[in-house]
């Protein structure tokens, strides 16, 4: 049997005694979502008023956008950038305690449902969880970044190409077909190349007392060889969240997928955790 065979599994078992907290949890996490939905359209709604749109025409740098009909475009990345800052603060010491609840279940230790908001009873948790995320978010959004090069060149020079005036469409078409097979390929090299922070969240609600850069570092050679397991759990999750607009309702997904990705991560750090003991025998 391969370790994801084993662990999904193990995943209905873990969460026998445990589904009532796991859907409270989802509501909690549904809640906050509803929430920031109503944040932004009420900091849009205000943004779009007259009011607000005479005052910004007022401050010269902005009145060009203004008056080219961008302001709406301008409303948009305003009120997305202010609920992206509160979700930040908001959400990512709720997102940690989920991982630890999760993990508690995982290991079959005590998993009360006051575990969600575990990140807000310290300070320095609270500010280490949001550093975690800023971290790893850069991280990912170098690679992000890296990952779509290719794909963008090779549009812009397809682009180039037809606005030339003398271009064969045929080659045109070939240097797009092209660009979708880079944007492709990058992507799979994203998830693969991220993978190695998949165990940094899990880390840390195992010992908080780690620094980012050692949780980073650990998670990376723990994942060494593990990415592919990893990509091929994730993929047979795939039909389970088709289901869900499907079918079953996701409050009811939500922490069979929690519970058994903390289930992997256990797996994995107990696995590296053994081999260090034997090691040092």
């Amino acid at each position: 049997m391969t370790v994801n065979s084993h662990i999904r599994r193990n995943t209905g078992r873990a969460l026998q005694a445990n589904w009532s907290k796991g859907i409270a949890i989802g509501l909690v996490f549904l809640s906050i979502h509803l929430l920031l939905l109503l944040v932004e359209k009420t900091i849009y709604t205000f943004l779009s008023s007259s009011g607000y749109k005479n005052l910004f025409s007022s401050i010269t740098a902005v009145q060009k956008w203004i008056t080219n009909g961008h302001y709406d475009a301008i409303a948009h990345l305003i009120t997305l950038l202010i609920v992206g800052i509160v979700s930040l603060f908001l959400v990512s010491p709720i997102w940690f305690g989920s991982i630890k609840w999760a993990y508690a279940v995982a290991s079959g230790e005590n998993s009360p449902i006051a575990l969600v908001f575990y990140f807000y009873t310290s300070a320095k948790r609270y500010f280490h969880s949001i550093g975690i995320i800023l971290s790893v978010f850069f991280r990912m959004l170098g690679y992000l970044i890296v990952s779509l090069l290719p794909a963008c060149a090779m549009y812009s020079l397809a682009w180039f190409y037809q606005s030339s005036g003398y271009y064969s469409a045929y080659i045109y078409w070939v240097m797009l077909g092209f660009t979708w097979l880079l944007l492709f390929t990058g992507l799979i090299f994203f998830i693969y190349v991220c993978s190695k922070y998949y165990l940094v969240g899990f880390l840390f609600v195992e010992d908080s007392s780690l620094k980012i850069a050692q949780m980073i570092r650990l998670s990376s050679c723990m994942m060494k060889g593990e990415r592919f397991q990893l990509i091929m759990l994730l993929i047979c999750m795939v039909p389970l969240l088709v289901l869900c607009v499907i079918f079953i309702p996701i409050i009811f997904v939500i922490p069979y997928l929690s519970v058994e990705l903390a289930l992997f991560a256990k797996y994995q750090i107990e696995h590296a955790k053994r081999e260090v003991l034997a090691e040092s025998l």
